[in-house]
């Protein structure tokens, strides 16, 4: 999975391009939305096909490359690229635009476009968060949940989420986080060293990560209006289809584990040993093998 940046305007493209193995670099498709239009890469072949949406919000989906790569040796992978993040970072992205409500309706005009009746979501963090609020607002479109290392049900996970992932840094390190530019790749990577268990384990990741890497202001926007208006605790109860829930056991997510469990009791969960929020990095054969079985459900 490759990430190229945007070069001009926004381009429709009618035609959606033949599958792919895993291996190549197709070129993304644009689809349209109330505003214009945003962008999607298809990787692997099969069924059914999986909709992954990354983490953030507001980072480029190119990060969880290795496992897009290990999902697509099993399904078709279709990766979101959400509103001002990777592919559609040029995208319009107004304050009406940037709400919990405006991702909910990007992600039906994806299902629209795919000419999918139901959606396989596989989310990410805050992908997992989307995942779910779509899910509250069209479970009828929704056939599995996939949420790995999500955020909770509701805004009250953050907190503590805030604190584990700042303790993993050290004085040095938070005192450069706190005076970087948001919108730069080193805050970022700083930021990132309290997703992973072990630092080192970044390394692979780190020489890709540009200035569009991250988009602060899709961030700061969602995250307020999330504040306000997510909380799917009640529409969701009771939601009866296949869900997943994957931790690492140094994971900041952990703080959503008890609520997510409540919320889904019949959910398959897992806990990666030696993993944290980015779990692939730390831990590949035992997140893929965790993620696998299952995709494997589904089929």
């Amino acid at each position: 999975m490759r990430r190229i940046d945007v070069l001009g305007g926004l381009l429709a493209m009618a035609a959606v391009p033949a599958l792919v193995g895993a291996a190549a670099e197709p070129d993304p498709v644009w689809f349209r939305t109330a505003d214009g239009f945003l962008a999607y890469e298809r990787f692997g072949i099969g069924m059914p096909p999986l909709v992954f949406l990354m983490g953030g919000p507001g980072i480029d989906p190119a990060v969880a490359a290795p496992l897009v790569d290990d999902l697509a040796q099993l399904t078709e992978v279709v990766v979101f690229h959400q509103r001002g993040t990777g592919r559609s970072y040029d995208a319009p992205a107004s304050a009406e635009d940037l709400t919990i409500a405006g991702a909910v309706a990007d992600l039906e005009a994806l299902r629209v476009a795919l000419g999918r009746e139901l959606l396989d979501l596989v989310g990410q963090s805050w992908g997992s968060m989307l995942a779910m609020a779509y899910a509250a607002a069209h479970p009828e479109r929704v056939a599995s949940l996939a949420l790995l290392n999500p955020g909770g049900p509701n805004m009250h996970f953050m907190r503590s989420f805030g604190r584990r992932v700042m303790a993993k840094l050290t004085p040095a390190q938070r005192a450069e986080y706190a005076k970087t530019n948001a919108a730069t790749p080193e805050h970022l990577r700083i930021e990132l060293i309290g997703d992973v268990h072990d630092p080192a384990n970044l390394e692979a990741l780190l020489p890709s990560l540009g200035p569009r890497s991250s988009n602060p202001q899709v961030f700061s926007a969602l995250m307020r209006d999330a504040v306000k208006h997510y909380d799917v605790t009640g529409a969701l109860r009771g939601f009866a289809k296949p869900v997943f829930l994957l931790f690492g056991d140094d994971d900041p997510s952990l703080a959503a584990k008890d609520d997510l469990v409540a919320l889904f009791p019949d959910a398959r969960v897992v806990t990666i040993p030696d993993a944290g929020h980015l779990g692939w990095l730390d831990q590949p054969v035992a997140y893929r093998t965790a993620v696998v079985a299952f995709v494997r459900t589904l089929t």
